[in-house]
């Protein structure tokens, strides 16, 4: 059976992936920053928090709210402030920064900032490009089942067309061992 032309699958697969980060956006933003409900739109690219009406309540992507919280190792306000330099929603645009702090949401276990991270060393926005890393943070974030599941799959496939069998077989070894030091570190 021939496959798809690799051109032709990146297209699907963005797509694709759009298509269901619009689905699954409820449209505003918890005013509680640091407290992620099931179904809440985190994803800075495609949904933008409204305006809080209460007086003092800080918004979402308030850079200093999110500093503070993402220093305190909240992996929630680390992926928000993440996707905030990585759009540059409220920051100026820094891929070096959305990286870091992707990175730091993800080893952290959760899903959003494993998929930016792995998109971050896919594409090579703010770090070298790495298939291998994209390839086993994809894969880890493949392993939950949560709404980010499919975005992490689709992404996973994606990159893992770009790599030879050898670099595959690799990248697959070290899933294991990588979410064995994620879980180790958080206990």
């Amino acid at each position: 059976m021939k496959s798809l032309p690799r051109s032709l699958f990146l297209r699907f697969s963005i797509l694709t992936t759009i298509t269901l980060l619009l689905l699954s956006c409820g449209g505003t933003q918890p005013a509680n920053v640091g407290v992620e409900p099931p179904g809440a739109c985190t994803i800075a690219s495609v949904c933008r928090e409204s305006q809080p009406a209460n007086v003092g309540v800080v918004p979402l992507y308030d850079p200093r709210n999110l500093r503070t919280r993402a220093g305190q190792d909240n992996p929630v306000a680390q992926y928000n402030l993440a996707e905030a330099y990585a759009t540059g929603d409220s920051v100026p645009q820094d891929f070096a920064a959305a990286a870091h702090w992707y990175l730091q949401a993800a080893e952290q276990d959760h899903t959003g900032g494993q998929i930016g991270i792995g998109t971050a060393y896919w594409l090579g926005r703010g770090v070298r490009q790495d298939y291998r890393e994209a390839y086993i943070w994809f894969s880890i974030a493949v392993m939950k089942n949560d709404h980010y599941r499919f975005t992490a799959i689709v992404n996973r496939d994606a990159v893992a067309a770009d790599m030879s069998s050898a670099e595959l077989s690799a990248a697959q070894a070290d899933v294991d061992r990588r979410l064995s030091d994620i879980r180790r570190r958080l206990q």
